[in-house]
């Protein structure tokens, strides 16, 4: 895949986070390409938010264990450099390669849930997309749990099983990713019903319940995040 690129691959027991004291500073010409990218995302884009958010500075593993060290800093420096400079930005410390996470969701009647993003996100508009989020929080299962909750409106006890099986990173924006696979033990229609309750509802323009068996034939098919394509190609890869 020429849109991502694995760096660790496994079953991961833990995810043990290391995080740099303090925010993460940028030489004065970054700072100043961040402030008027950022001008420019906010004047097209007035919902945007600028929250916290964590770079990832390293990573490995030893045994069971992925090791992530992470850097604070924030989402606008994300649209300021990889969003909007990723190509050009060739030595890391210009870049704020903030962490996300996402997660193949299955149902108990074996479907995968997808949604379209809607115009309202700063990437990725009009394309299909697992549940996920960036990483304001240096605990990556807190953080995809709470993400599933939000974008499915179903209660965190529905969630059987969560593992983490890869990072990796989008060659063209330098975004790394967590993916993860959960296991829910709600069917579709349980899963519909509890739409409406969804925080993050206005993140999609459609959500839909894709049987497993159907996958290849959907990616295929569809236009997606290239995290997200990389996600379902690895559960597929992968002895279910």
């Amino acid at each position: 895949m020429t849109e991502w690129r694995f760096l660790h691959r496994g079953d991961f027991i833990r995810i043990e986070v290391s995080v740099k004291p303090g925010k993460r500073s940028y030489r004065p010409a970054i700072e100043q390409q961040i402030e008027r990218e950022w001008e420019k995302a906010t004047a097209a884009n007035p919902g945007l938010y600028n929250g916290i958010a964590f770079s990832l500075l390293a990573c490995s593993v030893e045994g069971g264990t992925l090791h992530l060290t992470l850097h604070e800093t924030d989402y606008k420096s994300f649209i300021g450099t990889n969003a909007t400079h990723a190509q050009e930005l060739t030595d890391p410390n210009d870049r704020a390669d903030i962490m996300a996470a996402c997660c193949v969701c299955v149902t108990s009647d074996n479907k995968i849930i997808l949604g379209k993003r809607s115009a309202q996100q700063a990437q990725g508009a009009g394309l299909w997309h697992v549940i996920g989020g960036n990483m304001d929080i240096i605990d990556p299962y807190q953080l995809m749990r709470r993400e599933i909750v939000e974008e499915t409106g179903i209660d965190d006890d529905h969630i059987l099983s969560i593992r983490c099986v890869t990072l990796g990173v989008c060659n063209r924006g330098k975004k790394p990713e967590l993916i993860f696979q959960a296991r829910l033990d709600c069917d579709e229609q349980c899963v519909r019903t509890r739409l409406s309750h969804a925080f993050d509802a206005d993140e999609h323009t459609e959500i839909r319940f894709v049987p497993v068996q159907d996958l290849k034939r959907f990616i295929e098919e569809n236009m997606m995040v290239p995290v997200g394509r990389a996600a379902i190609e690895e559960y597929l890869r992968r002895p279910q």
